[in-house]
């Protein structure tokens, strides 16, 4: 998994697992700051993705891409 900020100063996420209840990550990215992790067993079901733009003056866009792959 792969999160990058590159058009604001900085932004809130989460990604949260529905059927567990399970929260699987959180963080604050500022700007020009990526994140990325490779989970192994992950947990089968539905998730959500949540983000939160902080201190911004005038709107932004945010591009939020999420790649999943299943490694042997």
């Amino acid at each position: 998994m792969s999160v990058s900020n590159t058009g604001t100063k900085s932004f809130y996420y989460k990604i949260q697992n529905i059927d567990k209840e399970t929260k699987i990550v959180n963080s604050v990215l500022k700007g020009n700051e990526s994140f990325e992790k490779v989970f192994k067993g992950f947990p089968k079901g539905a998730y959500f993705i949540t983000y939160r733009v902080q201190d911004e003056e005038q709107s932004v866009d945010i591009k939020l891409k999420v790649k999943v792959e299943l490694l042997p």
